[in-house]
């Protein structure tokens, strides 16, 4: 542990605005920076892909650990009212469905989707955990659905086009992952800087 929303099909609804862009994953794989089975955590209970961690914020109150959650809804997606599926400030709990797109081409094919995941905060006094998981591929109109994103660790019977296509939306999911929850730590961070003090 570290010291310190239903399906959305519009992309401008919830994209979430520090997104990479496809050329900047593209990069990444190219360069081979990326090792999916070290950088896409499996829980051992579900099976599925989950990124989580209990993170300590010292003297924070459980009410201000909330609110900036909800700021940071806010700030991170452009529609957070959409994206939030459950919220519970007595409990301490937000939920929320969000999703980014996976477009990938290769010669004369391309292929486009949408990579959907779960994304939930709980707040407690003097820390906070976040949990995102059941990550969903769908496609973009006439482009093929592939489903939950554990399937595509295993590409046999698939063309090698799909196959790239997989190793694409795993490298995606791994880049866009730990780009959303650094900014997410760095807000939490501040949470000892007062909006009183400016």
């Amino acid at each position: 542990m570290k010291k310190i929303t239903s399906l959305l099909l519009l992309m401008f609804i919830s994209n979430s605005v520090f997104s990479q862009t496809q050329e900047d994953i593209q990069g990444l794989i190219n360069t081979g920076e990326i090792e999916i089975t070290e950088d896409l955590p499996i829980d051992s209970i579900t099976k599925l892909i989950t990124f989580t961690d209990v993170v300590y914020v010292e003297n924070a109150k459980k009410e201000d650990l909330y609110s900036i959650a909800l700021e940071w809804f806010a700030k991170t997606y452009k529609s957070s009212n959409s994206v939030i599926q459950m919220q519970d400030k007595e409990s301490g709990k937000i939920v929320g469905k969000a999703l980014f797109r996976a477009y990938y081409t290769q010669g004369m094919i391309a292929l486009d989707g949408y990579v959907n995941y779960t994304i939930s905060i709980f707040v407690k006094e003097g820390r906070y955990k976040y949990e995102i998981t059941y990550f969903n591929h769908t496609g973009v109109g006439n482009y093929k659905d592939y489903g939950n994103c554990e399937k595509l660790f295993d590409a046999k019977g698939y063309w090698k086009y799909e196959q790239n296509y997989f190793e694409h939306i795993l490298k995606s999911i791994s880049v866009e992952m730990k780009s959303l929850i650094e900014d997410m730590e760095y807000s939490f961070k501040t949470i000892s800087i007062s909006n009183e003090d400016w």
